[in-house]
């Protein structure tokens, strides 16, 4: 299993809340959201955990020591999983909070992927 992980460019907004949401399709598992920080200057990063039937991918955020304005940011995130088989249950949080499950059955039958 590969898992690529890209942090947008955080911008005060204001309101909103956190998200996240996951995708499948050819066998790739995508993943999208936001988070809401104190200020757009926070750097975020993916931890993975992965079981036999489970793949959890929390989203962290990290304060920077740059200076930076204050104000409500949102920071938005994507990425990637490949090379994943099996029934798997995928889930994303931000923190310790769930924001996306989804059970995902993907088949690969020969050279040809199916995910159902």
């Amino acid at each position: 299993m590969k898992v690529k992980f890209r942090q947008g460019k955080g911008t005060c907004s204001g309101e909103g809340e956190e998200w996240g949401a996951i995708e499948e399709a050819g066998g790739t598992i995508t993943f999208e959201g936001a988070v809401i920080t104190p200020n757009p200057c926070y750097r975020l990063s993916l931890r993975q955990t992965v079981s036999h039937d489970h793949i959890e991918l929390r989203v962290l955020k990290h304060s920077t020591k740059q200076i930076c304005i204050q104000c409500i940011a949102r920071i938005p995130f994507e990425g990637k999983v490949y090379d994943v088989s099996g029934e798997k249950t995928i889930s994303l949080l931000i923190g310790e909070k769930e924001v996306s499950r989804k059970d995902l059955k993907i088949v690969k039958e020969e050279g040809e992927t199916e995910v159902s």
